[in-house]
């Protein structure tokens, strides 16, 4: 977000020249208080920390070779419009492949999550559990495949 548009909404961007790591978090009253490497510190009311994410790789050579190109770590919003009226696979029972499921399956011709587990019980939460569970029974468009895994794992079924 442009610094103009975070100060007009009462936000700050902290940065420097110079790269300054975060070493030590801590609450005093009402401000979260993050101290930096060089011992300044900063208050706020709030802490967002935005630090990326890193997908687990499966490792499948012919498949890292497609990343970028039909084969995707995460469903950005850029991709969707590209999967209107496509096959889509989700691997991971977990949040971010269901919110990925759920989100696709509004373009997808058809979305199939592949779980490595028995159910989603336990990896995913309970709301896109439900929604998940909704969209298989009011459209034939979804579908879960239980204790699939890929080839690395060695097993399937």
């Amino acid at each position: 977000m442009p610094r103009a548009r975070t100060s007009r909404r009462g936000c700050s961007v902290a940065s420097s020249a110079t790269a300054n790591e975060a070493t030590g978090f801590r609450i005093d009253g009402s401000d979260r208080i993050v101290t930096l490497a060089d011992g300044s510190e900063l208050a706020a009311r709030a802490v967002v920390l935005a630090m990326g994410v890193a997908y687990r790789r499966l490792g499948i050579e012919t498949l890292e070779a497609l990343s970028g190109a039909g084969v995707f770590y995460g469903a950005a919003v850029t991709e969707d419009e590209a999967m209107t009226d496509e096959r889509v696979f989700v691997v991971g029972g977990g949040n971010s492949a269901g919110q990925a499921a759920v989100h696709l399956a509004r373009f997808a011709q058809h979305v199939t999550l592949l779980v490595r587990g028995p159910s989603l019980a336990d990896s995913m939460s309970d709301y896109l559990s439900r929604d998940w569970a909704t969209r298989r029974t009011s459209t034939s468009a979804t579908e879960p495949r239980w204790s699939t895994a890929t080839a690395t794992h060695g097993w399937s079924s």
